[in-house]
């Protein structure tokens, strides 16, 4: 028994500080858990006045053969506060006020090296226009799992609003 609050004595610093780290780029605190369904709503499509719109897209790679059970659920954040959740072939939109912006995603999940990756971009957000971003999870067989965060061009944004499911998502009580 020794051991074990020993364990968690050690542990305990690193624990908070890796929950700090992932406020600073972008993300929020990991205790944070989202549930995601697809809507019955259609996303926005214009920019609310003063504000920018932003799509975040989630797609994952995986092997074909490679035996699945349900989508990893991708969390987003900006500035270091969660704005939502998706997960693969699916996208949700929020507003964002003008100005700098660290934005963050990462694989929600309890296992500890999967929570643990994160990708993060810092981008200028402008009243009135539309940023598109795409969370990847690379999930194949032949590499180390990762997850990146990608800024993508307007056109491809718009293509894949067409092939994507809108989504919501909240945060569990």
């Amino acid at each position: 028994m020794r051991i074990f609050w020993g364990i968690i004595v050690f542990l305990a610093p690193t624990l908070l500080f890796a929950q700090n780290s992932a406020a600073t780029n972008g993300c929020g605190p990991n205790n944070v858990q989202f549930s995601v369904k697809i809507s019955k709503e259609y996303a926005p499509t214009q920019p609310e006045k003063g504000k920018a719109l932003v799509f975040v897209f989630a797609t994952e790679e995986h092997d074909e053969r490679q035996i699945r059970i349900g989508h990893a659920i991708t969390r987003v954040g900006v500035d270091g506060t969660w704005v939502g959740a998706n997960q693969d072939s699916t996208y949700f939109a929020f507003s964002l006020d003008p100005g700098r912006h660290h934005i963050c995603t990462n694989w929600q999940s309890s296992i500890g090296f999967l929570h643990k990756m994160a990708g993060a971009i810092t981008f200028d957000a402008e009243a009135g226009k539309t940023y598109y971003f795409e969370t990847k999870i690379d999930e194949r067989t032949d590499r180390p799992q990762e997850i990146r965060l990608e800024h993508l061009d307007p056109d491809d944004g718009e293509s894949l609003i067409s092939n994507s499911t809108y989504i919501t998502s909240q945060a569990k009580r």
